[in-house]
């Protein structure tokens, strides 16, 4: 009798598990589209960046945006802040490139379904000015509005470092 309920047991858990399906719902098929949407408006702003059209950039972003930057100590939470950060990546490095990109979706934390937003892990390769070579890892992850305008950035990389080290690249070159 043991062997038997033992063996009904194995038997019904392993129908459970083999029999279980990941459901969607229309919910979800909507946000995926949102996000892909959305991965097209993120490519847009890396690729305005990329070739320093500023003004192409700042379209993309709503003007009540706000960012959180990985500078250690930077509080400049505005669209205008930003985009002053990115005219000064600009000044210290002769070129950006990406090498490798990969777009998620973002999910809402309590349902964990996605929500539209969407989280990037990019591979760059900078050019210093004086031809030096940097390669580095960035994360964000950005929300939108409605209209595919980007409403939060948050950046997560070492700037502080890349700062530095474009710095006295920059300064060598100016010598």
């Amino acid at each position: 009798m043991k062997k038997l309920l033992l063996c009904f047991i194995v038997s019904a858990s392993l129908i459970a598990c083999t029999n279980q399906e990941t459901k969607t719902t229309n919910g979800d098929d909507t946000n995926i589209a949102t996000f892909k949407e959305n991965s097209k408006v993120v490519q847009k702003a890396f690729d305005s960046f990329i070739i320093n059209d500023l003004d192409a950039w700042s379209e993309l972003f709503a003007d009540t945006a706000k960012f959180n930057s990985p500078v250690l100590g930077d509080t400049s939470s505005t669209k205008s802040a930003s985009r002053k950060n990115l005219v000064g990546f600009h000044s210290i490095t002769k070129e950006f490139k990406i090498t490798k990109v990969v777009y998620l979706p973002t999910v809402d934390t309590l349902t964990f379904k996605p929500d539209g937003g969407v989280r990037s892990f990019v591979e760059w390769n900078m050019v210093l000015l004086n031809g030096d070579k940097v390669d580095m890892k960035y994360y964000a992850y950005f929300k939108f509005n409605s209209d595919h305008k980007i409403v939060l950035g948050n950046e997560f990389f070492d700037a502080g470092s890349y700062i530095k080290l474009a710095t006295e690249a920059a300064a060598k070159v100016k010598k």
